[in-house]
């Protein structure tokens, strides 16, 4: 199923940080390094929701969107809890 324009944007930024904290997981990291990766999940977040503001229906790919939010918020919050 195609994916709206302005959730398509917020996906590929998950997409990149999702990345980024897996490579992130396989070394030695601080707080600081995940609060980076938080700040950028901040702003998709920030830009998801105001996209979906002014809807009454959703749109295609939202609950996807949605659900990446979530997986990504899962794994930055585990990853501080393994931190010293």
């Amino acid at each position: 199923m195609p994916m709206a324009k302005d959730l398509a944007n917020v996906h590929d930024q998950l997409v990149s940080i999702a990345k980024d904290s897996q490579a992130l997981a396989r070394r030695k990291h601080s707080a600081d390094d995940i609060s980076v990766l938080q700040r950028r999940l901040s702003v998709a977040e920030s830009e998801y929701n105001s996209s979906q503001n002014d809807k009454n229906y959703e749109a295609p790919g939202q609950a996807q969107v949605s659900e990446e939010i979530d997986r990504v918020h899962h794994i930055l919050s585990s990853m501080l809890q393994r931190t010293d």
